[in-house]
Parts: C-alpha cells; structure tokens; sequence
C-alpha cells in the first residue's frame, strides 16, 4: 500500500510537471513578436521596444508572426567624414563586425589606415566610388540632382577608373567586398555621366563594374563585387523608380551577371520619416519594399547586400524611439529572407551631410557634439544586440527551396528559382 501511494503521488508530479511545460510554451507561442537577438536585457533597450516595438516589429511589417531568420551581416556606414571617430568610445560598444566605407582622395590616407587598423577585427565593405576619382569638397566639384538634370564633372576616363581600382586593391589586400560606385544614379561625374541620358549612363557604368571585376578577381578570384551601388528600394517615388529601372534594366541587359556576385539597394522609406508598418498612399512600406525586391530578383536572381538603410531621429512627429523602432523592424525584415546576405545600418552620428551641423535628417545611432557630451540613442542598443549576433563570413550557396520558406506574406509575383549560387 505505501508503494502504490508513493508511485500515484510521482505521477502526479509528472503530469503537473508536463502541464506547466505545455501552458508555458502555449504561452511562448501566443505572445507579441518581439525580435530581441541577442536576448538583451538592457534597460535601455527594454524600454524602448517594449510598446513600441510589440506593434510594429512583426505583426504590421508584413511578415509572419514566427519569425524564421537566416544567417546575414549586420554592419553600420563609417563615411570619410567620421574618421575623426574612429577613437570613440561609444563607437567600440557597438561590437562591429561589418564596416562600410569609401576610399578618400588621395587613396592612401592616415585616417582610413587608422580606421581599419582599429577595427581590424571587422570585415570591411569598401565602396569604389567618387571620393577615391577626388570627388569630394572643392578637389571636383559635383551635384546631388533629380531625373532630367545635366550633370557635368571633373573629368576623368575610364583608364582613370582602372588605374584607381588597381591601385585600391594593391593598397588594401585585406578588403575582400567591393561595391562598384554608391548610388550612380545620382551621384556622378568624369567618366559615369550623364543624368539626362540613361542609356549613355547605363553603358558608361556597365563599363566600370566590368573593369573592376576583372581588376579584382585577378588580384583574390574569392573576392566580392558588388553590383548598382545601392539602387532604391523605395518606390514612393515613381518618377524617380521608373529612371533607375531603365538604368537597372539596361545594365543587365549589357550582361552585369557576368561581371558581379550580388547586388546592392538602399531601403529607405518615405521621407526617411515612415515605419514598415505605416501606410502612404494605401500601401505599407514593408510591401513597398517587397515589390521592389520582387522586381530586382525576377531580373537577376543574385544575393542582395542592403548597403544602406535607416529612419531619421529628428524632425515632426519622428523622435529617437520611433527610430529604434524602424531599426528593428528593418534588420528584421531582412534577416528573413535568405537571399539578403548583409544589412548596413546608415550612420553611426550625424546627418547625411559632411558637416555634422543639427540640420537634415539626423539618422545617427548617437547624438551629435562634442565626444565627450555624446550619448547612445535608443537604436544605439538595439543595433549592438544585432551586431552581437551578426554572421562575420558568408556561405556561398543558399538554402534549397527558400522562395517557399520566406516568410513573406506576398509572394504572389515572385519568381519560383530554387537555387542561389555565388555570395
């Protein structure tokens, strides 16, 4: 009797036991998404997200609520003008593991070989663009314009272009991804010309992506480049979507596969203002974004590098929480889909100017001044949880299957490939 009394007493541990584990992980798998990496505990953070974040992250942005995420590198911007803030101490808790920057004129600088030494744990992202052909400050002098705007330069050739590639990876042996030029539908000069002739551009920059490929791979065949230098993923400009598509197009046409092993975008929203979850003109931008994707892998089927994204802090109605907010929602967003290989957070501080003044759209992960009253922004820790977790060497081939895996809730118009192949 007292045996039976035991054994009917350890069952009923047992089931209670089972019970508790059922209802807690009923619990687990009803509760508001909340995409929390690194499993932070940072006040700071927590506060942050916690109402904010709980609406907007999955369940507004487009995505499933069972977030499936993908091994991708998260990395921030470091421009030519924040070498100055190579030291800060701020700048090292963000646990870089991806740095994005440009090369300077003349291209053996003091402050790039400090900012790369410092960081020499960090994988750098090396934009072949204006600055390394002298196009910053008065040294040439150029223009940021809209579509149908003639743009004259300094004048340089595509000889020039070569000598500069050449000269980029015989100076940096240690960078092994190049992203050809940034943003050349807008920004130009020399030889990439002119606004007002998108197939003469299209040709011109064929031209130079074709160059450094051959340039790069001869000096390290496992190299990456990087093709389009960040064209939009925004189309709430239709005007200026429906130019960078032909640009788009008409390089590929010229045979860009043949010479890249990715693409890059640039997501921004509307005004830089807009979360994913956030409707303008009876569309969310994470659908927005989405249908842009659609467009650019059904044309070339290569991996995607988000070079640049990021929400302002300042102006109406915005505020650094909101910001957070986008953050997450962002590096979320793209760490579903298995064909993103990289996510760049733009910027580390200040505008997207090179002065640093408190005007334009403040898209710093810390506020602007002096170093020593610098303070993090909210989506300072949300961006070191992700940078914890980031992925600091990339696979070469993509899982099979992942068209029907993406979490995407739209992907009516996607084209059905089964297999990626290069970086």
């Amino acid at each position: 009797m007292c045996g039976t009394l035991r054994l009917s007493h350890y069952w009923k541990l047992i089931i209670a036991a089972i019970l508790v584990v059922v209802i807690v992980a009923v619990a687990v798998l009803i509760r508001p998404m909340v995409h929390n990496p690194a499993g932070t505990t940072n006040s700071v953070t927590a506060s942050t997200a916690s109402s904010q974040l709980a609406s907007t992250t999955a369940s507004s942005t487009g995505v499933s609520q069972t977030i499936v995420t993908y091994p991708i590198a998260y990395g921030v911007n470091f421009p030519w003008y924040m070498y100055g803030q190579v030291n800060n101490p701020l700048t090292s808790e963000l646990h870089l593991k991806w740095i994005r920057t440009q090369f300077p004129y003349p291209m053996y600088q003091q402050d790039l070989i400090g900012l790369i030494t410092y960081y020499h744990d960090s994988q750098i992202l090396a934009m072949l663009a204006m600055g390394m052909m002298g196009g910053y400050r008065n040294q040439c002098k150029f223009t940021t314009s809209s579509h149908g705007a003639s743009i004259s330069s300094c004048e340089w050739t595509l000889s020039d272009w070569d000598e500069k590639v050449s000269q980029a990876v015989n100076t940096y042996p240690n960078v092994h991804v190049w992203e050809i030029w940034n943003e050349p539908e807008w920004y130009e000069g020399g030889y990439l010309c002119c606004d007002d002739n998108v197939t003469r551009m299209a040709d011109h920059y064929f031209n130079m992506l074709r160059d450094a490929y051959k340039i790069i791979k001869t000096h390290n065949p496992s190299d990456i480049v990087i093709a389009f230098g960040g064209n939009t993923l925004n189309y709430w400009s239709p005007d200026n979507w429906d130019w960078i598509w032909q640009f788009t197009q008409q390089v590929w046409k010229l045979g860009a596969a043949n010479y890249c092993d990715a693409i890059s975008l640039h997501a921004y929203t509307h005004g830089y203002t807009y979360l994913l979850n956030e409707t303008l003109w009876g569309v969310t931008g994470s659908q927005y974004w989405t249908m842009a994707l659609t467009s650019y892998e059904t044309l070339t089927g290569k991996p995607v590098w988000i070079t640049e994204t990021g929400l302002a802090s300042n102006g109406g109605g915005v505020g650094q929480e909101r910001q957070a907010a986008f953050l997450n929602q962002s590096f979320t967003f793209f760490s579903q889909l298995p064909y993103v290989k990289a996510v760049f957070w733009f910027i580390i501080e200040g505008n997207d100017n090179a002065d640093l003044v408190s005007t334009g759209s403040d898209m710093g992960l810390i506020t602007m001044g002096p170093l020593n009253q610098q303070t993090p922004k909210p989506a300072f820790y949300m961006f070191q949880a992700f940078s914890q977790i980031s992925v600091t060497s990339l696979s070469l081939y993509q899982p099979m299957g992942f068209f029907e895996t993406s979490p995407i809730t739209d992907t009516s118009t996607r084209a059905h490939r089964c297999v990626r192949t290069k970086v």
